[in-house]
């Protein structure tokens, strides 16, 4: 089928006066200056007003998608496939992807023009099929059509709604585009009382406002990032609180992810490594809690329900290897084969002379195997020195990324929530 040209005036589009429609985007928190510039126009269809959302490639409309105030949508029907604000990711480095156009709206609110929507929403689920040819992926289309647009860029961010149809179109996405490009947004919780995450963009906007809204997206971690199929090294003097980190660091992808993990712990029985994980979890102490302000202890039903939470997302055992070298090649072998990520904590060997610094990857006891492997080092410290800074400020020190896909050298600092377990980004400025 021959695509048509369109213009404004055969399209019957003209420039939003309708004062219905400018209370509405009003009350979806978008301004006239990003209508505008995006080419969100009125249209009149059956005697009735809808809004008009002119796709653009190169500034010529290729397609125009409408929707009245009956929440019905559709298209023109010999128009191109392509996502909405298509030259907005022109030479961009890092792109947004989000699953509607009021989403693509809310992001330039915040200040983000490098964003894209999908033309035609989320499927329900993730398919169990492998991708077909690109000539018969009529369903994502609209991307291999933008395929040139994306390709240069280092960084894809799936900024897609909370629900499972939002998740399936994310999967969906980082199938065709490459998982070890994708990074995954999660949106904040609705309030502090409930677990249930905001539904898209275009909501924390509305809620939170344009700070929120900025912050879900950068608070993605550009020093590390887990890549499946690569193996991590953790280390750190004693009580520095690895353990506790990797543990934090799991359970926060298993909410956002879905993930399930395999731990063993040389440290911790297994019945007490369950306690933390399930403090962390629900964010309550087990017992009374002893530090800061008082946090009811666990409930016999948070019980119930985080220890279905825990069998479904970690198995727990306990084994020993004297052999590191053979053991860190099957492991990493295992993580490519299945396409898993592996941690491996090590504690340094005994330092000679420590003045309270943070111990480097060498310090650790027959490191050159570990270093040599693993694809990323961390190093987690604990401060102990007033005159270097607070007590007890956490400092995760990034010191090896073999793909520069997965982060970079270089410093994060957090807080420590004893009572809970959690930690909580800081910025370096609080401690100067």
């Amino acid at each position: 089928m021959a695509l048509k040209d369109f213009t404004e005036e055969n399209l019957r589009l003209e420039q939003i006066s309708d004062q219905d429609l400018c209370d509405y985007f009003a009350s979806r928190k978008i301004s006239r200056e990003t209508l505008q510039r995006n080419g969100v126009m009125q249209t009149r269809r059956d005697n009735k007003m809808a809004i008009a959302f002119t796709y653009r490639k190169d500034g010529k409309i290729v397609n125009c998608k409408y929707r009245d105030a009956q929440k019905h949508f559709w298209q023109e029907k010999h128009g191109q496939k392509i996502p909405y604000g298509l030259d907005d990711i022109k030479e961009a480095r890092d792109i947004i992807i989000v699953e509607g156009e009021f989403d693509k709206l809310s992001l330039e609110e915040a200040g983000y023009r490098n964003c894209i929507s999908v033309p035609d929403g989320a499927p329900p689920k993730v398919s169990t099929k492998e991708l077909p040819p690109v000539e018969q992926d009529k369903k994502y289309e609209f991307l291999w059509n933008a395929k040139e647009y994306y390709e240069q860029a280092s960084r894809i961010y799936l900024a897609t709604d909370a629900d499972k149809a939002g998740q399936a179109l994310a999967e969906e996405l980082a199938r065709r585009i490459g998982r070890e490009r994708c990074w995954r947004v999660t949106w904040p919780r609705r309030s502090e009382s409930t677990k249930e995450l905001c539904k898209d963009a275009n909501e924390v906007l509305i809620r939170f406002g344009q700070q929120a809204l900025k912050e879900a997206i950068e608070g993605l971690d550009e020093l590390y990032r887990v890549i499946p199929g690569e193996l991590t090294l953790v280390t750190g003097v004693p009580n520095s609180g690895k353990s506790e980190w990797i543990d934090a660091l799991l359970c926060n992808l298993n909410h956002a992810e879905g993930w399930p993990f395999v731990l063993c712990s040389m440290e911790n029985k297994v019945q007490e490594h369950a306690r933390k994980l399930l403090e962390k979890h629900i964010k309550k102490p087990f017992f009374h809690a002893k530090h800061g302000d008082p946090i009811p202890r666990i409930s016999a039903e948070d019980l119930e329900q985080g220890k279905q939470w825990l069998n479904n997302s970690f198995f727990l055992i306990r084994t020993e290897t004297e052999y590191v070298s053979q053991m860190l090649t099957k492991v990493k072998r295992f993580a490519q084969h299945h396409d898993c990520h592996v941690w491996f904590v090590a504690h340094p060997k005994q330092l000679q002379n420590w003045q309270g610094g943070a111990p480097s990857l060498y310090d650790i006891s027959g490191s050159a195997h570990f270093i040599n492997k693993c694809d990323n080092g961390i190093v987690v410290h604990r401060n102990w020195d007033p005159e270097a800074g607070p007590l007890g400020e956490v400092q995760i020190l990034v010191r090896k990324v073999r793909n520069k896909i997965a982060g970079n050298i270089g410093n994060a600092y957090l807080s420590y929530d004893r009572t809970t377990g959690e930690y909580k980004d800081v910025l370096k400025s609080d401690f100067e």
